[in-house]
């Protein structure tokens, strides 16, 4: 059960994904296989902007509207998927790639930058203000760094409403 949860939720984030890519494309005129990870980087940016102000908190509200909008660029931009599928297919075998390595060695082990990956992870998936309080050293603020892709990590954990593991 736990595979078909896995694999749906990988449908989940490609159709999205494909929706994003497919409204970057639709807006900026980009090629697809840059819109997709411009796209990403651009919410993921904005979002963490807004979030220096107020936090978001749990984002599982917003899975259904933008399914349902990725469903629907896809359903009008089906005459030209000859044109974005090759891009489509590139970032799809990078992401696939990822997921392979990562579902197929899933251990944290001490030797490694995975526990501390894990803790940037988990300071920022409550969607408080940031800076968020650091799980290492509470009360104290998480202001070593920030980066970014722990924060998108943790983005969509919150709108798939992950744990922190699967994030």
């Amino acid at each position: 059960m736990l595979h078909l949860a896995n694999l749906i939720t990988i449908l989940l984030i490609a159709l999205n994904l494909t929706g994003l890519g497919l409204a970057v494309r639709r807006v900026t005129r980009l090629p697809f296989g840059l819109a997709l990870p411009a796209g990403v980087l651009a919410l993921v940016m904005v979002l963490f902007c807004a979030e220096h102000f107020a936090g978001l908190g749990r984002l599982l509200w917003v899975l259904p509207f933008s399914t349902a909008a990725s469903a629907a660029l896809i359903w009008l931009g089906r005459r030209d998927f000859r044109e974005w599928c090759g891009g489509l297919a590139v970032f799809a075998a990078g992401l696939g790639y990822a997921l392979l390595w990562r579902y197929s060695i899933p251990n944290l082990d001490a030797s490694s930058e995975k526990i501390a990956d894990l803790s940037f992870v988990a300071a920022y998936l409550p969607g408080s203000t940031l800076p968020p309080v650091d799980p290492w050293l509470p009360p104290f603020k998480f202001t070593q760094y920030y980066s970014l892709q722990h924060y998108g990590a943790a983005l969509l954990g919150r709108i798939l409403d992950q744990p922190v593991g699967a994030a």
